[in-house]
């Protein structure tokens, strides 16, 4: 695996972040553009990763694992590198070779006080912006050099209401910052959700970033006024079918980008739970690389649905650990696996002949039916008892998915009270007392809890500005029970 790619103003160096060569660690790599072969920059057992080129590129500052993790600097010509900053991330060098910047993340619940720093490369010395904000991260540099656009939000008196996350454009003397209005209030395209910015340039006053539209996540850009405030409809730069992401670009214009492809497999790992603590080490379950996605059925002595393009098609198949097999559940395109919760019944999606979409059931003792269901994009969880599914619905391709919830005996469908748009997943509690849901809005994934019933909207558990997803919960009552996810 290559990432985090960075290239020299005259575009003939590249440095990046890769898995070559090392037993289990990255270490940052250089090689000339042109494609010759790599040069090993860093070594050790930890990782380093996120580097940034000089201009001139003499020198890299990168992010290590190394003495607890920090940003370090290094000259292409070796030697020893040199930590800057415990705990900094994402370092960025100024375009004139002066200064690092980078951020430090919070260590509050939900990580809102993290803070921005440059230090100098010429004196040493450190500086914090933006104090007055509560949140700052991922700064990048401005073509000039004199200030730094990043994701940010004020800080809010008592009693006010938390800011919304916005790309904020600030002067390095720390003097008036200025709302782009990029993420809350420029125009937008219907369903494009933002990611993080990348890179400024000088060509147009535009800034590159990542964003999903529909199932990809390619690069884009948005043009800035001189005033530094969002100008115009983003366009799209790249066209591929995977993930795109982490451009840089030299002054000639020449973008340099990751580009990632997944082969996911299903792995097992023995727990000593009630101590926190592994018995042994991970176990592949399949040998099937390419795998979409994969659902276990916790009542059910470790059966469990994935879904893979196996054979041709998209479709979903059951495996059963104790016998090693793999049948399909159905025999045709199915998708959106989802189980019951004692593990009897097995629900997916699939086409049926000139009737749109349906919700499959099959059950344990080999009874299968459909219920119609034609809004149906994504299963999220079967109700407590059984008889209603909690499922993602859109409008069209590009909109954001919305929670509703299938009757799986009368066929009702009906929308949840409180619901909030941009649903990436989403969990019944055991009791059937609360729904918890990934919302992703604007480029920004929170967790919410939300009462199922018809009165109460969600609440946010998590502020946004950490990656997080697959909510569930723990303990069989839902009031006290804890919500777990998957959060980086």
């Amino acid at each position: 695996m290559s990432i985090d790619p960075t290239i020299t103003r005259d575009g003939r160096l590249v440095v990046y972040s890769s898995g070559r060569g090392s037993a289990g660690f990255m270490h940052l790599w250089m090689q000339p553009a042109a494609g010759t072969l790599p040069v090993q920059l860093t070594h050790g057992e930890f990782d380093d990763h996120q580097p940034s080129i000089s201009a001139e590129g003499n020198l890299v500052a990168y992010r290590s694992e190394q003495d607890g993790g920090g940003v370090f600097v290094i000259s292409v010509s070796g030697g020893r590198p040199r930590k800057i900053a415990a705990e900094g991330r994402s370092p960025r060098i100024s375009p004139d070779g002066k200064w690092v910047a980078y951020w430090v993340p919070g260590r509050t619940d939900g990580g809102g006080d993290s803070k921005l720093f440059i230090p100098s490369l010429e004196t040493n010395s450190v500086r914090r912006l933006r104090g007055d904000f509560l949140t700052t991260q991922l700064p990048v540099w401005a073509p000039d050099s004199k200030r730094l656009l990043f994701i940010g939000r004020p800080r809010r008196g008592p009693g006010e209401p938390a800011a919304a996350a916005e790309w904020w454009v600030t002067p390095i003397d720390d003097s008036a910052p200025v709302n782009t209005g990029v993420l809350t209030e420029g125009p937008r395209l219907m369903g494009l959700e933002y990611g993080a910015p990348w890179h400024w340039q000088r060509a147009g006053n535009t800034v590159l970033f990542e964003a999903i539209l529909g199932e990809t996540r390619n690069l884009w850009a948005v043009a800035l006024s001189s005033s530094f405030q969002v100008r115009g409809l983003p366009r799209r730069i790249t066209q591929g079918a995977g993930r795109e992401s982490q451009p840089a670009t030299s002054g000639n214009g020449r973008i340099v980008f990751t580009g990632l492809t997944e082969g996911k497999r299903i792995w097992s790992l023995p727990l000593e739970a009630n101590e926190g603590k592994t018995t042994g080490g991970p176990k592949a379950v399949t040998a099937l690389q390419g795998l979409v996605e994969y659902f276990p059925a916790s009542g059910s002595g470790g059966r469990m649905a994935y879904v893979s393009p196996k054979n041709g098609a998209i479709r979903v198949f059951l495996r059963d650990a104790a016998r090693n097999s793999d049948v399909p559940a159905v025999d045709a395109m199915a998708w959106s696996p989802v189980f019951s919760r004692d593990g009897s019944t097995l629900a997916y999606l699939r086409e049926t002949a000139g009737k749109g979409i349906a919700v499959g059931m099959f059950a344990a003792g080999g009874a299968r039916r459909d219920v119609p269901c034609n809004s149906c994009m994504r299963l999220f969880s079967f109700s407590p008892d059984g008889n209603t599914i909690l499922y993602g619905a859109r409008g069209t391709e590009t909109e954001r998915m919305y929670s509703r919830t299938l009757n799986l005996a009368t066929g009702e469908n009906r929308g949840v009270a409180g619901e909030a748009e941009g649903i990436v997943n989403a969990d019944w509690s055991p009791d059937g007392r609360f729904i918890a849901f990934t919302s992703l809005n604007r480029g920004v994934h929170r967790i919410m809890v939300m009462p199922s019933g018809r009165i109460g909207g969600p609440v946010p558990i998590t502020d946004g500005f950490s990656f997080s997803d697959n909510p569930r919960c723990t303990l069989e009552e839902a009031r006290g029970g804890i919500w777990v996810g998957d959060s980086r």
